[in-house]
């Protein structure tokens, strides 16, 4: 029965200080870079448009139709 623990349920373990939580391969200055460039690529990559942008369509030309004259 859960009532009757005094203890706290804690999850934590001690871990050395460097290297404990990630592995020492995994800072290197190479694997950074290459991490962060990857990152930057899908951002990047995020950041254009998903679809090509349609062309606005030319005016059609028809000689029956009267054209309206701006003039300033």
């Amino acid at each position: 029965m859960n009532a009757t623990r005094t203890e706290p349920r804690q999850h934590c373990y001690q871990r050395p200080m460097d290297g404990g939580y990630v592995p020492a391969a995994a800072t290197t200055t190479d694997h950074l870079r290459a991490v962060f460039a990857a990152e930057r690529e899908r951002l990047a990559a995020a950041a254009r448009p998903r679809r090509k942008r349609r062309q606005p369509a030319a005016p059609e030309v028809n000689p029956q139709q009267a054209q309206l004259q701006l003039v300033a």
